[in-house]
């Protein structure tokens, strides 16, 4: 009973927070719904590439100030909780979120020097895999499998 009780509650924190995001500008939605795609933990510099432009001052302060981002490092974010990064993804329509998820990779891995596609290899792959049923044309398939390659043998030389 108490489980039930505890998912009702974080249900309602998410859809509270989702609701709470929609408020801001178009652009705000959008850097919040491409950070949410790139995990718990990113990078300003990461963000900046997906969005095509700096991560601004401004946005980056505008989410500490609600409370969604925190600053660890220098250059480095991390959202305030797990349910704070579940209520950006929400703001993604369900059925446009492999259609995000590939776009995001793609922004990544297309305007990446090798040295950008090293750094961000796992964000790279993690969406494009996310997004690769929407991959109809077998030499971006073999592309983005090639990628995988070089992801898992980084998580090799990591380990």
């Amino acid at each position: 009973l108490n489980t039930i009780r505890l998912e009702t509650i974080q249900d309602d924190v998410v859809s509270h927070m989702t609701k709470q995001m929609t408020r801001f500008p178009k652009d705000t939605r959008f850097g919040l719904m491409m950070a949410a795609c790139l995990g718990r933990k990113f990078n300003s510099t990461v963000l900046a590439k997906a969005l095509k432009e700096d991560a601004s001052n401004s946005f980056m302060q505008t989410c500490i100030d609600s409370g969604f981002f925190q600053l660890v490092g220098t250059d480095d974010y991390m959202w305030q909780h797990d349910q704070v990064q579940q209520a950006a993804y929400e703001l993604i329509p369900p059925h446009r979120q492999n259609n995000f998820h590939l776009l995001l990779g793609t922004r990544l891995y297309l305007d990446a020097t090798d040295e950008d596609v090293e750094e961000m290899i796992f964000f790279i792959v993690d969406n494009m895999n996310k997004g690769e049923k929407l991959i109809s044309e077998t030499d971006k398939r073999m592309e983005v499998a090639k990628l995988n390659l070089q992801a898992g043998e980084r998580a090799l030389s990591m380990s």
